[in-house]
């Protein structure tokens, strides 16, 4: 369904994109045929040059093979943190499912709790519209860059902490996070509005605290 970058338009200054879009109606519909493909320049790294669309596609899952090209969506370089696992209905982050996340929901506080982060396009697709029914998320494999491996279609909105990797790591899932600048690491924007740059070094369970929205985690101001 639509994605949380989707809801955000307004305060991107894209209010005529948010009125096109019917919500009414999928994402893959021909209602929003032209809502789907537009760029949001707030939602692109300049560092990590692309095409400015890509499809949406069903692929076999042993072999990663196309079985049919869904939709044409937007890219886009920003998803949403769900949390420590593969993202589904509930996570611990601040995106998932039908979210409904307030600043007093994040206990961990807001400097310390991970909103939005990075995805370089070497590694997995993004998009700021939502995930399409029926997609399946492949590696790029450029670079030998990613684990070989399919992800469902909420990955083309939300990433995840899991896996036992730092951010931007190399052996990062598809659905994960991951940036071309240089030092090995990722931006990330914070709860409280202050963006951080976390290197693929730092400490795991650092970087899992910050991931969560009220995991009850204790972290130093130096990570």
């Amino acid at each position: 369904g639509w994605g949380w970058a989707a809801m955000l338009l307004p305060q991107f200054e894209q209010i005529p994109l948010y009125n096109a879009i019917n919500f009414n109606q999928s994402i893959e519909s021909a209602a929003n045929l032209t809502a789907r493909l537009p760029v949001v320049g707030n939602l692109l790294c300049p560092s990590d040059p692309h095409p400015p669309t890509y499809w949406a596609v069903n692929r076999d899952i042993a072999t990663g093979a196309a079985r049919r090209n869904i939709c044409e969506v937007a890219s886009a370089n920003y998803v949403g943190m769900y949390g420590l696992g593969e993202p589904g209905p509930a996570g611990e982050g601040l995106f998932f499912r039908n979210s409904k996340v307030e600043f007093r929901d994040i206990t961990d506080g807001l400097s310390q709790t991970i909103a939005v982060g990075e995805r370089s396009h070497r590694l997995g697709e993004a998009t700021w519209v939502g995930s399409v029914t029926g997609a399946i998320m492949y590696p790029t494999d450029n670079d030998n860059i990613g684990r070989y491996r399919t992800e469902t279609s909420s990955g083309m909105i939300l990433g995840h902490a899991g896996e036992g990797v730092g951010p931007g790591d190399r052996r990062s899932d598809v659905n994960q996070f991951y940036s071309l600048h240089s030092g090995g690491g990722v931006n990330f924007l914070f709860a409280d509005g202050h963006v951080s740059f976390l290197k693929a070094t730092m400490s795991y369970p650092t970087y899992r605290a910050l991931a969560t929205r009220a995991g009850g985690e204790v972290v130093s101001g130096d990570y």
